[in-house]
């Protein structure tokens, strides 16, 4: 009976260990979005397909969390540097285990080439002349719009560019040769044409036309030399934008 009673409990304790030895699952993290190429401003929808997890942790770029189980994000360029972000989840299971998942998305980019003064009216371009014996300068700003106060900085700023009101349109400004890979991104950006005559100081100008428009909603067309460009005009005048489109 005696050896009938321990060789039951050296069973039971068999098993006992049979039972601590099995090893706790890992979750499987995984997730699924419709692109892999999105715009500034886009906003992605994660779809969770994990496996065998209780809780998540997510991580776009460096700065943005969530613990949702699909989140939605924005994205934003000023968030990052460069064409590309990392989104990475990680998979906890219940008992604390871990397993993470990252996936590349390339964040498109408009970058901006040149400028074009397409048409003028003639009432327009009259008020801007000049008398012969004095040459006008073109002053062109262009950059986002820093509301509410709309500060000008110098890198908004083009060099003064000859204006000729007689040679005719369209005329180019040749914005690459003073701003090389200026990127326009989902925000609204302005573009303000002055007039300044020489014989004047730098602070006596006068606007003739301010246009803004955003990069991100303007539809765009392509120009006789499959450049994409967008097209800003009013009744007085129109401006084409040439911008060279990164994916």
């Amino acid at each position: 009976m005696r050896k009938f009673l321990l060789l039951l409990l050296a069973c039971i304790g068999l098993f006992s260990c049979a039972k601590d030895e099995v090893p706790a699952l890992f979750p499987v993290a995984q997730f699924e979005t419709e692109e892999t190429y999105y715009d500034d401003g886009d906003v992605i929808q994660f779809i969770n397909t994990s496996e065998k997890a209780s809780y998540y942790l997510w991580s776009f770029g460096h700065t943005k969390f969530s613990n949702e189980p699909n989140p939605e994000y924005t994205i934003d360029l000023k968030d990052f540097l460069g064409y590309k972000f990392t989104a990475e989840l990680n998979a906890y299971s219940a008992d604390g285990l871990k397993e993470s998942c990252s996936k590349d998305f390339i964040i498109s980019k408009r970058i901006l080439l040149d400028l074009h003064i397409l048409r003028m009216e003639e009432s327009l371009a009259e008020s801007i002349a000049t008398p012969s014996e004095q040459q006008s300068n073109l002053i062109v700003y262009m950059g986002p719009v820093n509301e509410p106060f709309e500060w000008i900085v110098p890198e908004q700023t083009l060099p003064p560019l000859k204006l000729n009101i007689e040679s005719g349109y369209p005329q180019k400004l040749y914005v690459m040769r003073t701003w090389p890979r200026v990127a326009m991104n989902n925000e609204w950006w302005f573009i303000r044409l002055s007039i300044q005559p020489e014989e004047e100081d730098a602070d006596h100008r006068m606007l003739i036309k301010e246009f803004r428009f955003n990069p991100c909603k303007t539809d765009f067309v392509m120009n006789e030399d499959d450049i994409r460009q967008f097209v800003i005009e009013d009744e007085e005048m129109a401006i084409a934008i040439d911008f060279l489109y990164i994916n």
